[in-house]
């Protein structure tokens, strides 16, 4: 996308959970040593604040346009969000090295990228919740026939007594047991 807009370089910023830091989590024309910079805070960013209103940013000069407050040094620069409104994920920077006015063409670019990495996003989402949901049908699983194993047999403790018993769990894992015993006394 970068390369396609006539762009330098481009990162990728995503929110954490409580939506008050970026964090960059992929670049291209910068160091990778970006990566391992801490995030920045989101109060204040009004490039990115604005772009996560749902809004494209077009700088077409960062040096006279310190507002934005473009998290890296180049003539100009497009924010594009990532996520909607509703569920807002972080944004993307597309930056040039010298000023550059983007047309509507370009911005359409820049927003079908942003829509691809939110499909990309959701997909790994998917996949991790799938994962973890089946590991832990797996255990409840295992849990119970663990305790299935543990409910007492049908052996009758006395042949002229007949004895019941029953534990409803309400689900798949019971949280009390029974068992009927004979103690030395014969009762």
């Amino acid at each position: 996308t970068a390369s396609a807009l006539g762009c330098d370089a481009a990162a990728i910023y995503l929110l954490d959970d409580a939506t008050s830091v970026l964090k960059m989590r992929g670049c291209i024309g910068l160091p990778k040593s970006r990566l391992a910079a801490p995030p920045r805070p989101l109060r204040g960013s009004l490039g990115d604040l604005e772009a996560l209103l749902g809004n494209a940013v077009l700088i077409e000069d960062i040096g006279a346009m310190p507002q934005w407050q473009s998290p890296e040094e180049f003539g100009s620069a497009m924010v594009i969000p990532i996520g909607s409104l509703q569920m807002p994920q972080g944004t993307l920077w597309l930056w040039s090295e010298r000023r550059k006015t983007f047309n509507s063409n370009e911005v359409e670019i820049g927003k079908r990228a942003a829509g691809e990495l939110m499909s990309i996003l959701e997909r790994r989402i998917l996949c991790k919740e799938v994962s973890e949901a089946r590991q832990v049908t797996r255990a409840v699983d295992e849990i119970a026939t663990r305790q299935a194993s543990r409910l007492p047999d049908e052996q009758p403790l006395d042949r002229r007594i007949d004895l019941a018993g029953m534990t409803d769990a309400g689900d798949k894992v019971a949280t009390q047991f029974h068992t009927w015993t004979l103690r030395p006394d014969q009762q």
